[in-house]
């Protein structure tokens, strides 16, 4: 049986969560991060490829308005486009 302070929190974590369900916020999926020169960018041209040495099933960064907030892997959607699944939010595991 959850203790008053748990019922409180749960409470009170709930009705934070309705008060901002409506606020839109920039989601951004960090799949990877690479070096180059700025005389090596300019060399490549139209339909070069820059390798980012990930994988689908890799786990990525999901930020909301520029902050890490959970973690997901890279996956092939049902209409073949790259997506996400979350497999963590503010550090618990799904």
């Amino acid at each position: 049986m959850p203790s008053f302070d748990e019922e409180a929190e749960s409470s009170s974590d709930t009705l934070a969560i309705e008060m901002v369900q409506d606020v839109t916020v920039g989601i951004t999926v960090e799949i990877a991060r690479t070096e180059m020169t700025v005389g090596e960018l300019l060399k490549k041209g139209r339909g070069s490829v820059i390798d980012l040495y990930r994988k689908v099933g890799e786990p990525v960064d999901i930020l909301v308005n520029g902050k890490p907030l959970a973690r997901g892997e890279l996956v092939i959607n049902a209409d073949n486009e790259l997506a996400v699944t979350l497999t963590e939010i503010h550090g618990r595991r799904r």
